[in-house]
Protein backbone atom coordinates (compact mmCIF):
# COMPACT_ATOMS: atom_id res chain seq x y z
CA UNK A 1 0.00 0.00 0.00
CA UNK A 2 0.79 3.58 -0.97
CA UNK A 3 1.14 5.66 2.43
CA UNK A 4 1.64 8.87 0.14
CA UNK A 5 -1.70 11.02 -0.45
CA UNK A 6 -2.35 11.78 -4.01
CA UNK A 7 -1.53 15.12 -5.69
CA UNK A 8 -5.44 16.08 -6.42
CA UNK A 9 -5.41 15.21 -2.37
CA UNK A 10 -2.99 17.00 -0.59
CA UNK A 11 -3.77 20.20 1.31
CA UNK A 12 -2.84 23.28 -0.53
CA UNK A 13 0.65 24.74 0.02
CA UNK A 14 1.02 28.77 0.56
CA UNK A 15 3.10 30.03 -1.80
CA UNK A 16 5.31 32.64 -1.14
CA UNK A 17 5.71 35.28 -3.55
CA UNK A 18 8.92 36.43 -4.37
CA UNK A 19 9.63 40.06 -5.96
CA UNK A 20 12.61 40.02 -8.24
CA UNK A 21 15.19 41.80 -6.80
CA UNK A 22 16.06 45.61 -7.95
CA UNK A 23 12.28 46.12 -8.03
CA UNK A 24 10.66 49.04 -5.59
CA UNK A 25 7.18 48.31 -3.36
CA UNK A 26 4.54 50.71 -4.97
CA UNK A 27 4.80 52.85 -1.55
CA UNK A 28 8.22 53.47 -2.50
CA UNK A 29 7.55 54.90 -5.71
CA UNK A 30 4.63 57.40 -4.52
CA UNK A 31 6.59 58.59 -1.71
CA UNK A 32 9.82 59.76 -4.13
CA UNK A 33 6.65 61.12 -6.08
CA UNK A 34 5.81 63.25 -2.99
CA UNK A 35 9.62 64.19 -2.58
CA UNK A 36 9.98 65.28 -6.19
CA UNK A 37 7.35 66.60 -7.37
CA UNK A 38 5.94 68.73 -4.60
CA UNK A 39 9.15 71.03 -4.19
CA UNK A 40 8.99 71.60 -8.28
CA UNK A 41 5.36 72.53 -8.01
CA UNK A 42 5.40 74.95 -5.72
CA UNK A 43 7.58 77.29 -7.83
CA UNK A 44 5.53 76.42 -10.56
CA UNK A 45 2.44 77.56 -9.09
CA UNK A 46 3.66 80.94 -8.01
CA UNK A 47 5.85 81.16 -11.20
CA UNK A 48 2.38 80.60 -12.83
CA UNK A 49 0.61 83.75 -10.34
CA UNK A 50 2.98 86.01 -11.46
CA UNK A 51 2.74 85.71 -14.92
CA UNK A 52 -1.40 85.79 -14.37
CA UNK A 53 -1.19 88.92 -11.97
CA UNK A 54 1.36 90.28 -14.95
CA UNK A 55 -1.35 89.67 -17.26
CA UNK A 56 -4.68 90.54 -14.95
CA UNK A 57 -2.88 93.79 -13.60
CA UNK A 58 -4.01 92.48 -10.52
CA UNK A 59 -1.35 92.36 -7.42
CA UNK A 60 -0.12 89.06 -6.85
CA UNK A 61 -2.42 87.24 -4.40
CA UNK A 62 -5.39 89.88 -4.07
CA UNK A 63 -8.13 89.38 -5.66
CA UNK A 64 -10.20 91.96 -7.94
CA UNK A 65 -13.62 92.50 -6.06
CA UNK A 66 -16.38 94.73 -6.64
CA UNK A 67 -15.89 98.46 -5.47
CA UNK A 68 -19.39 97.85 -4.06
CA UNK A 69 -18.11 95.57 -1.56
CA UNK A 70 -15.33 97.51 -0.90
CA UNK A 71 -17.07 100.57 0.26
CA UNK A 72 -19.62 98.88 2.36
CA UNK A 73 -16.69 97.92 4.41
CA UNK A 74 -15.31 101.39 4.29
CA UNK A 75 -18.56 102.85 5.76
CA UNK A 76 -18.50 105.67 3.45
CA UNK A 77 -19.23 105.54 -0.36
CA UNK A 78 -16.85 106.71 -3.49
CA UNK A 79 -16.72 110.35 -4.56
CA UNK A 80 -18.83 111.03 -7.37
CA UNK A 81 -15.55 112.61 -8.94
CA UNK A 82 -13.43 109.35 -8.76
CA UNK A 83 -12.35 107.94 -11.49
CA UNK A 84 -10.40 104.73 -13.09
CA UNK A 85 -11.66 102.80 -9.48
CA UNK A 86 -9.89 99.57 -9.12
CA UNK A 87 -10.49 97.64 -5.49
CA UNK A 88 -8.94 94.49 -4.50
CA UNK A 89 -9.46 92.25 -1.38
CA UNK A 90 -6.62 92.08 1.25
CA UNK A 91 -6.61 90.08 3.84
CA UNK A 92 -4.53 88.73 6.45
CA UNK A 93 -4.17 86.53 8.94
CA UNK A 94 -5.10 89.00 11.56
CA UNK A 95 -7.21 91.18 9.85
CA UNK A 96 -10.13 92.05 6.74
CA UNK A 97 -9.23 94.90 4.74
CA UNK A 98 -9.35 95.84 1.04
CA UNK A 99 -7.06 98.34 -1.09
CA UNK A 100 -8.87 100.81 -2.90
CA UNK A 101 -7.53 103.03 -5.53
CA UNK A 102 -9.07 105.33 -7.70
CA UNK A 103 -8.04 109.00 -9.33
CA UNK A 104 -9.51 112.52 -8.28
CA UNK A 105 -8.61 116.49 -7.97
CA UNK A 106 -7.04 117.46 -4.82
CA UNK A 107 -10.33 119.72 -4.02
CA UNK A 108 -12.32 117.37 -4.58
CA UNK A 109 -10.78 114.76 -2.29
CA UNK A 110 -10.87 117.15 0.51
CA UNK A 111 -14.52 118.14 0.27
CA UNK A 112 -14.93 114.05 0.22
CA UNK A 113 -13.14 113.40 3.33
CA UNK A 114 -14.61 116.61 5.01
CA UNK A 115 -18.11 114.86 4.17
CA UNK A 116 -17.37 111.45 4.36
CA UNK A 117 -15.75 111.49 7.86
CA UNK A 118 -16.46 115.10 9.59
CA UNK A 119 -14.67 113.87 12.22
CA UNK A 120 -11.10 113.34 10.55
CA UNK A 121 -9.02 116.43 11.70
CA UNK A 122 -7.80 118.83 9.04
CA UNK A 123 -5.70 118.85 7.42
CA UNK A 124 -5.82 114.66 6.74
CA UNK A 125 -2.27 114.22 5.95
CA UNK A 126 1.57 114.07 6.75
CA UNK A 127 4.27 114.66 4.36
CA UNK A 128 7.46 113.49 6.50
CA UNK A 129 6.38 110.20 7.48
CA UNK A 130 4.77 108.58 4.05
CA UNK A 131 7.29 106.60 2.36
CA UNK A 132 8.88 107.20 -0.66
CA UNK A 133 7.45 107.75 -3.62
CA UNK A 134 3.94 109.09 -1.91
CA UNK A 135 3.44 112.58 -1.81
CA UNK A 136 0.94 112.76 1.41
CA UNK A 137 -0.34 110.32 3.51
CA UNK A 138 -2.47 109.60 6.63
CA UNK A 139 -4.56 107.39 8.76
CA UNK A 140 -8.10 107.93 9.43
CA UNK A 141 -9.43 106.70 12.66
CA UNK A 142 -13.19 105.21 12.50
CA UNK A 143 -14.04 104.62 15.96
CA UNK A 144 -16.49 102.07 16.99
CA UNK A 145 -18.28 100.82 14.03
CA UNK A 146 -20.62 97.51 13.23
CA UNK A 147 -18.95 94.43 13.06
CA UNK A 148 -18.00 93.72 9.50
CA UNK A 149 -17.08 97.53 8.90
CA UNK A 150 -13.65 99.10 9.12
CA UNK A 151 -12.09 100.47 12.08
CA UNK A 152 -9.03 102.59 10.45
CA UNK A 153 -7.78 103.23 6.95
CA UNK A 154 -4.53 104.39 5.94
CA UNK A 155 -4.29 106.41 2.84
CA UNK A 156 -2.07 108.01 0.40
CA UNK A 157 -1.93 110.14 -2.27
CA UNK A 158 0.63 110.33 -5.60
CA UNK A 159 0.47 113.91 -7.68
CA UNK A 160 -0.45 113.27 -10.89
CA UNK A 161 1.26 115.12 -13.95
CA UNK A 162 -1.92 115.38 -15.10
CA UNK A 163 -3.44 117.18 -11.63
CA UNK A 164 -5.14 114.35 -10.25
CA UNK A 165 -4.14 112.92 -7.55
CA UNK A 166 -4.16 109.04 -7.59
CA UNK A 167 -5.49 107.88 -4.00
CA UNK A 168 -4.79 104.60 -2.16
CA UNK A 169 -7.33 103.86 0.57
CA UNK A 170 -6.78 100.58 2.73
CA UNK A 171 -9.38 100.15 4.99
CA UNK A 172 -8.91 97.76 8.17
CA UNK A 173 -10.57 96.20 10.44
CA UNK A 174 -7.88 95.12 13.26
Amino acid sequence: MDDRIPPHTAPEATQETVRPRGRAHPWIWAALLVLVVAPLAIPVYFLGQLLLSTVTGEEFGKPTVSCDEAVRFLGAPLPGAAHDKRCQEENSWLDAGYDIRFRITRTALDDWLATAFPGIADPWYSTDLCDDGVDACGNLQFGDQPHGRALAADLTAVYGDDGTLLVHIHPFDV
